[in-house]
């Protein structure tokens, strides 16, 4: 090989393992995964590998904690093609507004304080509903939320296309797929400052954006989205021109350019 690339903690270490001839060694970081193995996911990313993150949170924390990078940021990039071109239907004031939201077992997406927001916000803008999806049962979420269960492609564009407001609570997170996606289909996404907020989310510009873990300021985003049509409209549609940068063409050649940078040859797709 003329380049080999680890994606996650173990394959880092089957990396540095590698002999020569397997070509110029990567690590790609696309999250920073202590959860799994504090010790050894830490020892991991101070391996003789040339790293690239996907985004600058993951930059903060191997700055913060470990006293190493900045690293080459490439952002994840997505389908264009799965982009939805029809006319949004947004619902005015007054009218049922629909909400929609992962579900996951993992603490540090903020199901719990997704659902803490949505119910304070309920208590002063009434017509309003969630949805949420998820490869979890969801039996232990409140009767009023709609679920469903490992969503097909087609049934999660559904969701995206009927809903007006998408919640981002995560805690931390090393990018975000489902509201980027969310994004593409001129959602509303009201979420915390982490992961891909950094890099490409501007509060009242393209997002209502909330420090980590304050459910209560998200809360108050989604009622003034709410009651203010004009301003969920502007972010839903500075969203879905926010994401159409993010073309999966683009960001694998700046993959191929960063290997052609460092050692002086030419990659492309």
């Amino acid at each position: 090989a003329d380049v080999s690339v680890a994606t996650s903690w173990p394959t880092a270490y089957a990396m540095d393992r590698l002999n020569s001839n397997k070509g110029k060694k990567f690590y790609f970081v696309q999250d920073y995964e202590i959860r799994d193995n504090q010790k050894y996911v830490n020892n991991s990313y101070k391996l003789n590998l040339n790293k690239i993150v996907i985004s600058t949170w993951i930059n903060q924390q191997l700055k913060n904690n470990l006293g190493i990078g900045p690293f080459p940021i490439i952002y994840n990039g997505i389908d264009l093609t799965n982009f939805y071109s029809g006319e949004k239907k947004y619902a005015k004031k007054g009218e049922m507004i629909k909400c929609l939201m992962l579900n996951h077992h993992l603490k540090r997406k903020g199901v719990q304080e997704g659902i803490a927001a949505f119910e304070l916000a309920k208590k002063v803008y009434n017509q309003l509903e969630l949805t949420m999806f998820g490869l979890d049962s969801g039996e232990s979420l409140p009767n009023y939320i709609h679920y469903m269960e490992n969503p097909s492609p087609i049934e999660l564009k559904r969701l995206y296309i009927q809903a007006d407001i998408f919640i981002f609570p995560s805690l931390s997170e090393g990018w975000g797929l489902t509201p980027i996606e969310a994004m593409a289909y001129k959602c509303a996404v009201v979420g915390s400052k982490t992961g891909f907020v950094l890099d490409i989310g501007e509060h009242r510009e393209n997002m209502m954006i909330a420090e980590p873990g304050d459910f209560m300021g998200i809360a108050q985003y989604i009622v003034e989205l709410c009651n203010d049509f004009e301003l969920r409209m502007k972010i839903s549609e500075a969203g879905n021109l926010t994401v159409k940068k993010l073309d999966w063409e683009k960001s694998v050649n700046k993959l191929c350019e960063e290997f052609g940078q460092r050692y002086g040859e030419h990659y492309e797709i």
